[in-house]
């Protein structure tokens, strides 16, 4: 996977060219689901960082340049109706699943994720101060958001594979500050970058291929081979799959020639390192070898691999 990586960053076309061991699970002629490799080759990169810091000590899921640009952390918080006591559970995420059923945009989704839920009845809250079973209030935010954040639309029904075609609005722009844990000041702003589109009728059958955003700003198709220019209406008007956006912050210093925010900084609280946000409870400890990883920027790494 390193190798693969390394040689997709410094070459054209090598990207499209994986080693084998790459497509172990997938089969020759049989469509495969687009998302489900993409999760495949994150995962892949991610063990890739792991093993091949492990004789430093300084590995950490954390730390990994995948969740440095992938990685965020949910926040479920229940709160008992009875004594108003608060528990709080941090669980990482490299993706965001949107339920489209009901949803006609991106943020009525997004709305529909975070509404809290009432436990009451059979699913009522087991408290632990007041020892019994009580209502409840359950609700997920975002507690830390990922640099590039990837929402994937649930466009397959789980026992059939049939696909769910209706139209799914999203922006270009996106403020994710309303989903987040802690309401601050002014948006939390998120910029269009991919749009991965499935053509068909089931999971089983039909094409997948895509919409880019170059740096400064063109949009062009990638079907297969075939790479045209397109414009951003385009783009914008498809039945989405997978919807990729970049952390304003990232985006407009990249694109726009400045320095680009490092790989550790993180988009809910851009004066932290990534590694300061991960869900941990206040006060707790890091586990042995655990250390914060220095941010860096794409360039230093190509720089760096160059130099190796």
């Amino acid at each position: 996977m390193r190798a693969h990586v390394t040689r997709a960053l410094l070459h054209a076309g090598k990207v499209i060219r994986p080693h084998k061991d790459l497509l172990a699970g997938f089969h020759r002629h049989q469509q495969e689901d687009a998302h489900e490799f993409l999760m495949f080759t994150l995962s892949g990169m991610q063990q890739e960082c792991l093993s091949a810091s492990r004789p430093s000590g300084h590995a950490s899921e954390d730390t990994s340049v995948v969740r440095q640009i992938f990685g965020g952390t949910w926040r479920s918080q229940i709160q008992c109706l009875h004594c108003l006591g608060v528990s709080d559970t941090f669980d990482p995420y490299l993706d965001i699943s949107l339920d489209i059923t009901a949803a006609q945009s991106v943020e009525q989704a997004l709305r529909e994720l975070v509404k809290p839920e009432k436990l009451e009845a059979e699913n009522a809250y087991d408290c632990g101060v007041c020892l019994r079973k009580v209502p409840a209030t359950k609700r997920l935010t975002l507690h830390r958001t990922s640099q590039v954040l990837v929402l994937v639309l649930k466009r397959f029904t789980q026992l059939s594979g049939a696909k769910r075609a209706q139209e799914v609005r999203y922006p270009q722009c996106l403020d994710v500050q309303p989903y987040t844990s802690e309401r601050k000041a002014g948006p939390l702003g998120y910029v269009l970058y991919a749009v991965l589109v499935h053509s068909g009728w089931s999971c089983e059958r039909g094409h997948y291929f895509c919409y880019v955003r170059a740096g400064n700003g063109q949009w062009y198709k990638m079907d297969d081979a075939k790479v045209t220019a397109c414009d951003e209406t385009a783009a914008l008007s498809q039945s989405a799959y997978v919807l990729f956006y970049a952390w304003q912050g990232a985006w407009e210093g990249g694109a726009g020639g400045g320095a680009a925010a490092p790989l550790g900084a993180d988009p809910t609280d851009p004066g932290q390192p990534a590694g300061d946000a991960s869900g941990r409870a206040p006060g707790s400890q890091d586990s042995p070898g655990d250390t914060e990883a220095e941010g860096m920027s794409l360039e230093q790494w190509r720089r760096l691999q160059e130099h190796n």
